[in-house]
């Protein structure tokens, strides 16, 4: 297997965040930026999330096992479309400029993804990076919930993108997203650790032919602007939504998510799909737990499921959790992990329907940023669950540690956590599927650096 070198396809060195010199760097890096980004300021900010974070995307395409042609390609959309939607770059002092992206913990409005498949098999896109486009204006009177830039960038994918098919994202748009005149007006203002209310990612799985888009929508802003809970209203969506395409799938999910809502049982606040043909799309409904017990996991995980055709799954998720989560202390399906005060705590789930199928799949989110030891703890530990579950996928383990050392060679991962946020896990086919999700960390990284120098 050839893999491209640093000066392939990320041809700039890598200095540290605050030492990056635009000028110099500006012919090397390549950067074909749209039209409508020419101007000096975007060009400048584009150049500096293609250099802070362009090592991430380059060391998971290479040892991912990508080849040379497929990492050219991936590279040059990641440039193109990807870098020109980040908004500006940092200010001074190592804070997002207008929007604070609910992407990440730490704002960064980018997220990767490495797909290991199951024990039984593996994918055929390994990579995927998520964002939340940022404009100048986001959060102002013009652009007041972010929304602009997305649409310039949906648009732009539709332009050039034969199977990219919009129908859902439109049929939803106007039901789960604010209108994008209206005002914030009465919307509280988020603290300094809290996001702003951000609406709609997207997310990209690049290998051989077009890449696959997948849209994310949240529905807090409208609720804002409707005065209706969020969960009310996402859950009212999708009800008419299954009646409108006789999905009878998804109408018996919303029936269940009404249910779990009115108990506190789940709470439920994006959907995502695919944007393909609907017969081939999935609809995703994301819903978290307080309860952080394996013993919860293990219920939700079987919700659609009868537990005796997933026991191995679920042996499975329970020692990869005891890894992850228990290493020191005897197993205790009933304890909960440490308390976190944020947003983002608790355990994270998706609900996923098709149209053409009655059954309803459960996938689980570990959130190692919160509860695990750190960032080196939590690969070494994911990396000696693949190497004891499946002796084939050594190779594989190791070529993960290898893309995860190099894209982070100038950070201590033993000091750090939230490099990897979380670690997501499917039952298929009586074996767990898992996909570990990695933020550049830009926002935090810039922010202990500066820590470090007042010293």
């Amino acid at each position: 297997m050839h893999f491209l070198t640093h000066h392939d396809v990320y041809t700039a060195c890598t200095p540290s965040l605050h030492e990056i010199d635009i000028e110099s760097k500006r012919d090397r890096l390549r950067v074909n930026l749209p039209s409508y980004d020419r101007v000096s300021r975007s060009s400048d900010d584009a150049l500096f999330w293609l250099t802070a974070t362009g090592i991430f995307l380059e060391k998971l395409v290479s040892y991912g096992g990508y080849s040379s042609d497929e990492q050219r390609k991936t590279f040059e959309f990641y440039r193109n479309f990807v870098v020109p939607s980040l908004g500006p770059r940092p200010t001074s002092g190592g804070h997002p400029a207008t929007w604070k992206s609910f992407m990440t913990d730490d704002f960064t409005p980018l997220e990767f993804s490495w797909n290991w498949g199951s024990g039984n098999e593996l994918p055929e896109r390994r990579v995927r990076f998520s964002i939340e486009a940022i404009g100048y204006q986001a959060g102002s009177s013009v652009d007041p919930w972010n929304m602009t830039t997305t649409l310039q960038l949906i648009q732009r994918l539709g332009g050039g993108m034969n199977k990219l098919d919009l129908q859902w994202f439109h049929q939803l748009a106007g039901k789960l997203l604010p209108f994008t005149d209206s005002r914030r007006s009465g919307t509280p203002e988020p603290s300094p650790v809290q996001a702003s209310i951000s609406t709609m990612f997207l997310a990209f799985e690049l290998g051989k032919g077009e890449p696959l888009v997948k849209v994310y929508m949240m529905p807090k802003a409208r609720s804002f602007v409707s005065k209706r809970p969020s969960q009310q209203l996402l859950i009212d969506t999708m009800e008419q939504f299954a009646q409108d395409t006789e999905w009878v799938s998804l109408g018996e999910l919303s029936k269940d998510l009404r249910k779990w809502t009115e108990t506190k049982f789940l709470d439920p606040f994006m959907i995502a799909f695919d944007c393909v043909v609907p017969t081939k799309s999935r609809m995703k409904i994301y819903v978290r737990s307080s309860d952080t017990s394996f013993a919860s996991v293990e219920k939700i995980m079987s919700l659609y499921e009868d537990p005796s055709t997933i026991g191995n799954g679920l042996g499975e998720l329970r020692r990869l959790w005891e890894i992850l989560f228990n290493e020191d202390e005897p197993f205790d399906s009933m304890r909960q992990l440490p308390s976190v005060e944020h947003e983002t705590s608790g355990i994270l789930f998706y609900i996923e329907a098709h149209p053409t199928s009655r059954r309803k799949n459960v996938k689980v989110y570990l959130p190692v940023k919160h509860y695990a030891k750190n960032d080196w703890n939590t690969a070494q530990g994911l990396a000696s669950f693949i190497r004891q579950r499946n002796s084939c996928q050594c190779d594989l383990a190791d070529r993960y540690l290898g893309a995860l050392t190099q894209a982070c060679r100038d950070r201590n991962l033993e000091e750090t956590r939230g490099v990897q946020t979380y670690i997501a896990c499917k039952i298929e086919n009586d074996s767990l599927s898992i996909t570990s999700y990695l933020s550049p960390d830009i926002y935090a990284e810039l922010q202990r650096d500066m820590r470090l120098q007042n010293c």
